[in-house]
């Protein structure tokens, strides 16, 4: 039943109302698992929003999840062509490759960030956009300099773009 529920959550099917559900442990009799199921109006706005992987490495470069390839060549021009974006937190203003398709919700996070007085936020702006099969990803990576270096680093990959086009 619960395999069940999850497989028809995860795919957006119609749950009606939401449902919490509670599955104890045969092996911990006290402890029990929890989780909610949504409706499926949430669900499927949880499916048009961007998602956002973090994740902490070594390097900010990663294999693409679709081509198995490296998203960047070594001298740090895109290796794959589902690139649509790139920026990095040193200069989040500037983001490098920005796609037609996110250049005009660019702007206006510019434009409301910038009438704000606040600092622009790539993390919100990435979560805000609807681009379903286009997933970003956050990277930081650690290292030794003069002190510890921590530097984190933006992608957005069109994991539905198709190379044959």
């Amino acid at each position: 039943m619960v395999r069940a529920a999850l497989a028809a959550w995860r795919s957006g099917e119609e749950l009606g109302s939401a449902a919490v559900m509670a599955i104890g442990s045969p092996t911990h009799p006290g402890l029990s698992y929890g989780f909610v199921m949504q409706s499926s109006a949430v669900a499927q706005q949880r499916h048009q929003r961007m998602q956002l992987i973090q994740l902490e490495r070594d390097d900010w470069n990663f294999f693409c999840p679709a081509t198995g390839q490296p998203v960047f060549k070594d001298t740090g021009e895109p290796n794959a062509s589902m690139v649509r974006c790139f920026w990095c937190d040193e200069v989040p203003k500037d983001p490098e490759l920005l796609s037609a398709d996110l250049q005009p919700q660019w702007a206006a996070h510019i434009a409301i960030k910038e009438a704000a007085d606040e600092s622009v936020d790539v993390k919100a702006f990435l979560r805000s956009i609807d681009k379903p099969g286009w997933v970003a990803f956050e990277i930081t990576s650690c290292g030794i300099a003069c002190g510890p270096v921590r530097n984190t680093t933006w992608t957005v990959l069109d994991l539905n773009y198709d190379q044959h086009e």
